[in-house]
């Protein structure tokens, strides 16, 4: 990380020297397409090198920009993989501590449930809600918290015995 800051310092630091005095950039003469590349070699053409020497990026090194673009993907990609299989470690080590998260999940929803309930009956009491809405979501309503607490008594039986 330390490697990449660094590169990326320098090759910073050479182009701010450049914008710094406009009157360096105008002196630069465009180097022969023959002198940058030997002609036997054909991975880039002519004219993308042409190209490149007329830019204004021409006096920065694209295989810095490329090694260094690379090096954060990769790196990247394998902080990634180790993060997950750290996850996947701790999931398989730890299956009582998921339980726990789990059943507390299932106690926090059953509070929103019996909080949303209480709520709903004020507003029927108040003439807020009809009678046949108030009865179909007293039914949703009793289905949802006894599937729910069905689940809390699963996993507390399932935590007594393990």
């Amino acid at each position: 990380m330390f490697t990449l800051l660094l590169i990326l310092a320098v090759v910073l630091g050479s182009s701010t020297a450049a914008v710094a005095n406009p009157n360096q950039v105008n002196q630069v003469s465009v180097r022969e397409i023959n002198e940058y590349t030997p002609p036997d070699v054909g991975f880039h053409s002519p004219g993308h090198i042409q190209r490149w020497e007329m830019s204004p990026l021409s006096e920065q090194n694209p295989h810095l920009w490329t090694t260094m673009l690379l090096t954060f993907l990769v790196s990247g990609g394998v902080f990634t993989s180790i993060h997950i299989r750290k996850k996947r470690r701790e999931a398989k080590e730890n299956p009582t501590d998921q339980l726990k998260q789990y059943l507390s999940e299932l106690k926090k929803r059953e509070e929103r449930l019996t909080k949303r309930f209480q709520e709903v009956i004020l507003k029927y009491r108040s003439g807020g809600i009809a009678e046949t809405d108030y009865k179909r979501f007293l039914k949703s309503y009793e289905e949802n918290l006894s599937k729910t607490q069905e689940k809390i008594r699963e996993i507390e039986q399932m935590s007594k015995q393990g």
